[in-house]
């Protein structure tokens, strides 16, 4: 049985028991956890409890080519972990230079990206450059706002990477002068303390 961070599995459980491996006061911990009531530090403990009694383990990572950390770590320990999906998937659409299709039907806003709109050229010019650097059909990695689950119109606000580039399209429309900094959002986003987002306004 496999537990997900985010849409991934990444933790699973090393017997193929039920979950009555899992003692009462952990499956607490997380349920007070996803409902705010304790601290990221106890949920931690939780896991790393989990890990080192071998109730549950982390599989090898075959991805070493994603960017994404939605499990972060710090010398070995567990840190951080997402709470927004975290996923690689497809583009199946560029709608504009801040809003992109996955090929799973999801609408996605490129968060503290603010793209000139599609009436005036440059405009256009924002999507033409989104389509040169991550055409259709390109892998993607995503990495949902954890502060902003509410998404915009229907829309999941997140960072997205192209595959092969370390560099978020988020900063790269930005960088290249297709869109500036959404400083709105900043205090808001997950990402509003990222040097990238700094650099540029925030």
């Amino acid at each position: 049985m496999g537990f997900l961070l985010g849409s991934i599995p990444l933790l699973t459980l090393t017997s193929a028991e039920d979950e009555s491996l899992i003692p009462e006061w952990i499956k607490n911990t997380a349920k007070f956890w996803v409902e705010g009531n304790v601290s990221d530090s106890e949920f931690i403990n939780a896991l790393q409890y989990m890990i080192k009694n071998g109730i549950i383990e982390i599989p090898e990572d075959d991805s070493s080519s994603s960017p994404l950390d939605c499990l972060t770590t710090n010398n070995g320990k567990i840190v951080n972990v997402e709470k927004g999906d975290c996923y690689t998937d497809t583009i199946s659409r560029i709608v504009d230079g801040d809003t992109i299709h996955d090929g799973s039907g999801n609408s996605i806003r490129l968060v503290l990206v603010d793209s000139p709109e599609m009436n005036t050229d440059e405009g256009k010019e924002s999507k033409k450059y989104l389509e040169s650097i991550c055409p259709v059909r390109s892998t993607i990695h995503v990495d949902e706002d954890d502060n902003q689950l509410e998404g915009s119109y229907g829309r999941m606000i997140a960072k997205v990477y192209c595959q092969g580039n370390n560099q978020s399209l988020n900063e790269k429309i930005i960088e290249n002068g297709h869109g500036t900094i959404y400083k709105r959002f900043c205090s808001v986003s997950e990402f509003g303390n990222e040097d990238w987002s700094i650099k540029y306004g925030c």
